[in-house]
């Protein structure tokens, strides 16, 4: 794909914390996530420093009245194209803001990402 994806430099350590609960609550194995955390990264074109998005995910998280980690994805998402995400919520609050072409939404993305993560049923041998 010729599509670049961008995303704040934190982005590894929250899909870390997500990917984590998900093995507590036995959805996925130890290993699941480590090879989930590995597509990402390999995934993702550029990780732009927070430092360099805070300013403005702040001055938004206020207007939008949503989380500055959320406004962060948006800022860097407004200075390359878009930000992907699964939250219907922010999504919403950002196309009533007038920041709709900025967002698109993920629908099945992330359970296709842990669907290939998951372990194949065993072939049985059908004589």
């Amino acid at each position: 794909s010729s599509e670049r994806l961008i995303a704040p430099d934190f982005m590894l350590v929250e899909s870390a914390s997500a990917l984590r609960r998900k093995v507590r609550l036995g959805e996925i194995s130890h290993d699941q996530m480590i090879k989930g955390l590995e597509l990402i990264g390999q995934s993702i074109s550029e990780f732009v420093p927070s430092r360099q998005l805070i300013a403005r995910a702040a001055t938004l998280a206020f207007e939008l009245d949503h989380s500055p980690y959320d406004c962060c994805f948006l800022v860097a998402g407004m200075a390359h194209g878009f930000v992907l995400t699964g939250d219907a919520v922010f999504a919403r609050k950002c196309q009533r803001a007038r920041y709709g072409e900025s967002v698109r939404m993920l629908s099945g993305s992330i359970e296709q990402l842990l669907s290939t993560l998951r372990p194949r049923p065993p072939h049985s041998a059908k004589d």
